[in-house]
């Protein structure tokens, strides 16, 4: 299959074959641990509340830890870095599958988020090494493909693991998975130096950033306004830090490149609109429409299926016309199809839901990576590790947001229109949900309207003046 105008070496075929393992190995873990949590409800004995951190406990340490993981790839190698993150997912995937406690459980699915944390941001570092400016849009479509081939089959591969084998069987096979990336990475992925003398890396401020994204992914996934509070705080002294240190972790003007807070910011709101429709049509057409679950299962894959065939399109499109024309055509689609959504009532047909879902599936397709080649060509080369880690931290954020958002205006509205959630009643309280993501949307377009559309040039991130910094 050729990239674009020019036949890739077999060489890069290898490198994006290793990248593309590592994207999709999360959203199958997603899609399999989904599928098998009412049978590990029944083995460990635990309440619904505790069974939810079987989520948590991954996905948290995915987004704090992504940062830390790209920048340490600067520092001690990116095909080393990117190993390790295979290894650790390999490691904690076998050691789930053996899990006779749920404390167990929730620990190796830990050392899974911190494995996977590194894959997503170093392969992006990894791309825009080794394959050329004109053709990286195409190749991070094509990487990014894999995770709409992974929502379109994890379920279905899951189910028939989960029934002939038992829920251990799911993890067994991601580490297998896994293992595979670390032997396509330690062929094909080569060989580099480090980059970074070891004496100027700023610690505290790694740390400083890890602790304060932990405390407001806690607060909005617990919805506690406490560690909110506490998060507030920590940023606060985070900034503080930052600014009376010679060599921060994350230079100050990296937060002022507009170039990478539209692309980010329009990355998170992406993955928002997108969380909150998987959270609220199973329980919109299951709970409230009475559908089957034999035909929700059969439609929500639309979706994932129109993403996948928009991902190398968007990709391409990138590469001969910048990032933000398909990043707002991508939009308008994405809130096109929601904005459906607002009109489905409790006798809606599911071939409207499904056109709804098609035109949503492309559109999140085709914007899928020209906001990473935007967001990662906004600075110089000396910065691209960082930017990369920041960038997927602050998308994958997106994840925690959308669930947060769903659960509270589900909550709120259902009970002002005195429902439950499964009968008519509860329409409304789904329409104004849709209306609100529409409106996410609508914010997305604006910011993708900020992004540069010549993706060639890279702004220097903006240094404080030592004397300044140690003032």
């Amino acid at each position: 299959m050729s990239l674009s105008t020019t036949e890739p070496t077999r060489g890069k075929k290898g490198i994006l074959a290793a990248l593309m393992i590592g994207v999709f190995l999360s959203p199958i873990n997603v899609n399999f641990t989904s599928v098998a949590l009412p049978t590990m409800h029944d083995f460990f004995s635990v309440s619904v509340e505790d069974l939810s951190w079987i989520g948590t406990a991954y996905f948290i340490p995915t987004v704090v830890v992504m940062p830390l993981l790209a920048a340490l790839g600067q520092r001690w190698g990116l095909r080393r870095m990117y190993i390790l993150g295979f290894t650790l997912l390999s490691i904690g995937a076998f050691l789930a599958a053996l899990a006779q406690s749920f404390g167990w459980l929730l620990a190796a699915r830990v050392l899974q988020g911190i494995g996977w944390s590194g894959l997503y941001p170093l392969a992006l570092i990894l791309i825009r090494k080794h394959f050329a400016l004109s053709q990286q849009g195409e190749v991070l479509g094509l990487w990014e493909s894999a995770v709409g081939f992974a929502a379109i089959v994890g379920p279905l591969l899951g189910g028939v693991l989960v029934a002939s084998l038992g829920w251990p069987s799911i993890y067994l096979g991601i580490g297998a998975i896994a293992a595979t990336g670390i032997l396509l990475g330690m062929v094909y992925i080569p060989e580099d130096k480090q980059a970074e003398p070891t004496d100027t890396f700023d610690w505290r401020g790694a740390l400083g950033l890890m602790l304060t994204v932990l405390l407001f992914l806690l607060g909005m996934t617990r919805r506690s306004l406490p560690f909110l509070f506490l998060g507030t705080l920590a940023l606060g002294g985070w900034v503080m830090m930052a600014r009376r240190t010679a060599h921060p972790f994350v230079q100050p003007g990296m937060l002022k490149n507009k170039q990478f807070i539209a692309a980010a910011g329009a990355a998170s709101l992406r993955m928002v609109i997108g969380i909150a429709c998987v959270m609220s049509l199973p329980l919109l057409l299951e709970g409230v429409q009475n559908r089957s679950p034999i035909i929700v299962g059969l439609l929500l894959p639309t979706y994932s299926l129109f993403l996948f065939l928009g991902a190398r399109p968007g990709g391409r499109w990138a590469d001969r016309a910048g990032s933000r024309p398909p990043g707002l055509f991508g939009f308008a689609l994405m809130t096109a199809g929601v904005l459906m959504l607002v009109f489905v009532q409790h006798g809606t047909g599911v071939i409207f839901i499904g056109v709804a879902l098609m035109i949503r599936g492309v559109g999140a397709g085709i914007s899928q990576s020209p906001f990473a080649k935007a967001a990662t060509a906004a600075f110089g080369e000396e910065h691209t590790n960082v930017a990369a880690g920041l960038y997927g931290m602050v998308r994958y954020s997106g994840l925690a947001i959308g669930s947060a958002l769903v659960g509270i205006l589900l909550d709120a509205r259902l009970a002002n229109y005195n429902s439950s959630g499964r009968d008519a009643a509860a329409i409304p309280a789904f329409q104004e949900l849709f209306l609100v993501l529409v409106m996410v949307g609508v914010l997305g377009f604006i910011l993708v309207s900020a992004i540069r559309n010549d993706d060639t040039l890279g702004e220097p991130a903006l240094i404080l003046p030592t004397e300044a910094a140690n003032g």
